[in-house]
This record gives structure tokens, C-alpha cells and sequence, in this order.
């Protein structure tokens, strides 16, 4: 697809990536928003033995493949996606941890420790039925 200049304005193409949307042509945004539907109705979301693949994933699975060529090694498709899921299961563990930790310092202040074990389970059960309901 060929697209319209963005901007006619060339210092505002200078800077086109701090622009929004709004701020360019509408022939150039009519233009981007069928590029990107064509995009997204016609290219599959990419699998790697059978799992999607995000973004972040993808640029980790590159970095991996990079790595072995820049070591003289040939990229070996299961080690980069092992090492890609590990990556993602560290991020899944932190994010989790910190929601955990930000969730269990609003239930027992520190001003409460040390807790009972039975306070802290009734604590933690009132606060389960509370989310889940």
C-alpha cells in the first residue's frame, strides 16, 4: 500500500512519531486504519509449537536467535522458546508477587505484625469471599 504524506507541515514530519492521530491528514489516517484492518483480518497470529506469541515474546525469541549467531552457534528453535518462557514465567512470578504483596500490606498493616496464625487465616478467607464475590 502507498500512503499520503502524514503531515505537509516538514517540521511536524521531524517530530511525526509525538504526534497523535488526530493531529495528521485524515487521506493518511482513512489510509492507516485499512492498512491495519488488512493486517489484522489477514495475517494469522503467530505460533511457536502451537502457543501464540505476543510481541515482547517475539523480540525476546529474536534477542535469543541474535545471541546464538553472534556466539558462532546455530539458533535452536526449542532452547530460544524455552528460554522465551522463562522469561515470561519470571514476569508472571513479579507481577504476581507484587500484586500479592501490595494486596497483603493493605489487609495487615505492619503495625500489625507479628499476626496470629488463625487471625491471619480468617483475614485471608474474609478478604477471598470479598474478591470473589
Amino acid at each position: 500500500m502507498v500512503f499520503v504524506r502524514p503531515v505537509l507541515d516538514e517540521s511536524q514530519l521531524q517530530v511525526l512519531n509525538t504526534l497523535k492521530l488526530n493531529d495528521m491528514r485524515p487521506e493518511f489516517v482513512r489510509q492507516f486504519r485499512l492498512f491495519k484492518d488488512k493486517i489484522f483480518s489477514e495475517c494469522p497470529a503467530k505460533l511457536v509449537h502451537g502457543k501464540p506469541v505476543t510481541g515482547r515474546m517475539l523480540s525476546n525469541l529474536l534477542d535469543q536467535y541474535v545471541k546464538a549467531i553472534n556466539e558462532g552457534a546455530v539458533p535452536n528453535i526449542s532452547t530460544a522458546w524455552d528460554a522465551v518462557v522463562d522469561i515470561e514465567i519470571r514476569r508472571a512470578y513479579e507481577i504476581a508477587s507484587k500484586m500479592y504483596q501490595e494486596r497483603i500490606d493493605k489487609l495487615i498493616p505492619i503495625n500489625d505484625l507479628p499476626i496470629e496464625s488463625d487471625v491471619l487465616i480468617a483475614k485471608l478467607y474474609v478478604n477471598y469471599i470479598h474478591l470473589n464475590n
